[in-house]
């Protein structure tokens, strides 16, 4: 019996002794100027992509669309100075389609004004609208949905949006 005892505990150790598979290497692993580089890499892939998204928009523009400092083209605008001030909670009606004209989204949402609870697009507009207002928005994806798209809008897509607020 005693044997037995002996016999399983050395095959115990010997199952618990073995070689340590190598790792793959990770970012922190890099040296410094390798990952710097990386980051470098990522951000101007990005800019390409926001270029070319911006682009991409083009041919939907037409003359009542003025070009926004977020990269969005929105139409129906009126006077700014004037607008909805931060805080204020207003009763929006979103449609959300892509460029094809599919529809993605039609909503009615409550929203405060200067809050982030819909898309950068959305958020940005809200602050130069007024009650009545009714505005397209023709979105790149960077200021719509992003790279991982939501649950009914898929990754990298460039959308119209329209709003009206009650």
């Amino acid at each position: 019996m005693k044997n037995w005892l002996y016999i399983a505990a050395i095959c115990l150790l010997a199952a618990g002794c073995h070689k340590t598979q190598p790792q793959r290497p990770t970012i922190i692993n890099r040296p410094q100027e390798h990952h710097a580089d990386s980051i470098i890499d990522l951000v101007e892939i990005n800019q390409r992509m926001a270029e070319e998204a911006d682009q991409q928009l083009i041919p939907y523009v037409t003359k009542a669309y003025s070009l926004q400092e977020n990269g969005c083209w929105i139409s129906g605008l009126r006077d700014i100075e004037t607008a909805l001030k931060d805080s204020q909670v207003v009763n929006a009606h979103i449609r959300i389609y892509d460029m094809d004209g599919t529809m993605y989204e039609d909503a009615e949402q409550q929203l405060t004004v200067g809050l982030r609870e819909t898309t950068q697009a959305v958020t940005d507009a809200l602050s130069m609208m007024h009650r009545g207002d009714s505005i397209a928005i023709l979105a790149p994806w960077y200021m719509a949905y992003g790279s991982l798209g939501s649950n009914i809008v898929p990754p990298y897509t460039n959308v119209k949006i329209t709003l009206k607020i009650e």
